[in-house]
C-alpha cells in the first residue's frame, strides 16, 4: 500500500537509504565534521564505531528476518495466497534484521552533527541574538528529526525491515544520543584506573573497551583471512580468493581515512599556512 501511495516520490525515497546508509558515516559524514572542527568529528566517530558494533551484537542475539526473504519462507502463507514484494537496489541486504543499523547510526550521529553545528556557528555567535539563536537551532533540530522519520519510512518501502525493527533501531539510538547529551566519556574508565592504582604500571590498558574491540576486530579478520584461505576453502560459499583481498582492503581503507583526517591533514594545514597558525597561537596566549 506505502509503495502505491509514495510511488511518485519512489526515486527520493530510495535515495534516503543510501544516503543514511551506516558507511556514509565513517567515509562522508565523519571528514565533513572533522574539517569544521576535529573533537567533534572525533566524537562522531566514536559514536559511529559503538553504535556499529553494538548494532552488529544486537542483530545476531535478535536474528531478525527481513521482510524480502520471511515472506518466502514463513508457512503462514501458501503458494496461492504469498505476496510478491518489489524489490530495489538496495533491498537485498545479507545481514539480519533486528534492529535497523540505518536508524541506531542515524538517530545518534546526526544528533552529534546538529548539535556541534550549533555548537559552532550558532550558539556562540555574538552576532545573533537570542531569539534568532532559537530560532535556527529549533530548524536544524526539527530538520534532524524530519531526516530520521524518512529514514524510517525509507527502509520500509523498500522491504528492507519490518515496522518494529525500525522502531527498536530508533530507540537504541536515542540511548546513544543521551550519552553523548549527558557528556559520556567511552574512555572514563581508563582515567579512573590510572587515577586510583597506586602504580600506573600496573595498570592494564588491554582491558578497556576499545583494545577489546580492536582485539576482537583482528580475530574476526584473521578468521576471514583463515577461513578464505587456500586451506579453508569449501564447496559453496563466497569466492575466497576475492573475499581475503576485499577485507584486506577494507581495514586498510577504513584505518587510513581516520588516521589522515585527525593528524595528516591538519599536518599539512600548519605547513601550508604557518603564519596563520603562528597568529592564532599569538592570540590564544
Amino acid at each position: 500500500m506505502n509503495n502505491i501511495r509514495l510511488s511518485s516520490w519512489e526515486s527520493w525515497i530510495v535515495r534516503v537509504s543510501v544516503v543514511g546508509d551506516n558507511r556514509e558515516a565513517f567515509v562522508f559524514f565523519f571528514p565533513m565534521l572533522s574539517g569544521l572542527s576535529i573533537l567533534c568529528g572525533a566524537k562522531l566517530l566514536w559514536a559511529a564505531i559503538l553504535v556499529e558494533w553494538s548494532n552488529v551484537i544486537m542483530k545476531w542475539v535478535f536474528r531478525g528476518d527481513r521482510p524480502f526473504w520471511y515472506v518466502q519462507e514463513t508457512p503462514f502463507f501458501n503458494n496461492e495466497t504469498r505476496p510478491v514484494l518489489r524489490q530495489f537496489h538496495n533491498t537485498c541486504e545479507s545481514g539480519p534484521g533486528t534492529p535497523s543499523g540505518h536508524l541506531m547510526m542515524n538517530v545518534a550521529i546526526f544528533y552529534i552533527f546538529t548539535r556541534s553545528i550549533c555548537q559552532l556557528f550558532i550558539w556562540d555567535n555574538r552576532f545573533l541574538s537570542r531569539k534568532m539563536q532559537r530560532s535556527l537551532a529549533t530548524g536544524l533540530f526539527s530538520t534532524y528529526s524530519t531526516w530520521i522519520a524518512l529514514v524510517f519510512l525509507s527502509r520500509l518501502y523498500i522491504q528492507a525491515h519490518f515496522i518494529h525493527q525500525c522502531v527498536l533501531g530508533v530507540l537504541a539510538g536515542t540511548v546513544w544520543m543521551s550519552l553523548v547529551k549527558l557528556g559520556y566519556d567511552p574512555m572514563w574508565s581508563v582515567a579512573k584506573a590510572l587515577k586510583h592504582c597506586y602504580d600506573p604500571v600496573h595498570v592494564r590498558v588491554d582491558a578497556q573497551p576499545f583494545f577489546i574491540m580492536a582485539r576482537f576486530t583482528g580475530s574476526a579478520l584473521g578468521l576471514g583471512l583463515g577461513m578464505s584461505s587456500q586451506l579453508g576453502q569449501q564447496a559453496a560459499g563466497l569466492p575466497t580468493r576475492e573475499m581475503s583481498q576485499y577485507l584486506t582492503l577494507g581495514l586498510g581503507v577504513h584505518a587510513a581515512l581516520p588516521y589522515t583526517i585527525i593528524t595528516t591533514v591538519p599536518y599539512i594545514l600548519t605547513r601550508l599556512l604557518p603564519q596563520s597558525t603562528t597568529t592564532i597561537k599569538k592570540k590564544n596566549n
